[in-house]
C-alpha cells in the first residue's frame, strides 16, 4: 500500500509539473548580419504574411507549447519574443500559426526604407554636385 501511495504521489507530481510547465522557444539567426539594439519594450508590427515592403529577415523563433501553456494569441506570441526581437534590432514579427492556432514559429524583420532612404538622399546629393 505504501509503495501505491508513493508512486500515486509522484504521478501526480508529475502531472502538476507537467500542467504548469511553460512553453519553450528557441532562437535561430537568419545570417551574421547584426542590428543596434532597441529597447526591450520596442514596438514590434505583429503580421501574419510577410509584408510587401522591403525587409531584411533577422531570424526566427520555433515555439513550442509545453502542457497547457498555448501561445494562441498575439500578446501571448510577444511575451515570449519581444524582448529578444527587440535587442536584435527587429521592426516586426511575422507569426505562424498551427492547425490549432498556436504559434509554432516567429520570424522577425527588419525595414530597409531607412536604409534605402539614406541611399536615396547620397544619391540626390551626387547628382547636385557640379
Amino acid at each position: 500500500m505504501k509503495s501505491f501511495l508513493r508512486f500515486l504521489s509522484l504521478a501526480l507530481a508529475v502531472f502538476a509539473a507537467l500542467g504548469s510547465a511553460t512553453a519553450t522557444v528557441s532562437y535561430h539567426p537568419s545570417s551574421a548580419k547584426t542590428f543596434p539594439a532597441k529597447p526591450d519594450n520596442c514596438q514590434l508590427d505583429v503580421l501574419s504574411l510577410a509584408p510587401q515592403r522591403p525587409f531584411i529577415e533577422i531570424g526566427t523563433y520555433d515555439v513550442q507549447a509545453n502542457g497547457d501553456d498555448p501561445v494562441n494569441t498575439t500578446s501571448l506570441l510577444l511575451e515570449k519574443v519581444q524582448k529578444h526581437a527587440c535587442r536584435q534590432g527587429a521592426d516586426a514579427v511575422v507569426g505562424v500559426k498551427n492547425g490549432l492556432g498556436m504559434y509554432v514559429q516567429a520570424t522577425t524583420l527588419r525595414w530597409v526604407e531607412a536604409q534605402a532612404e539614406a541611399a536615396d538622399a547620397e544619391d540626390e546629393e551626387a547628382e547636385d554636385a557640379p
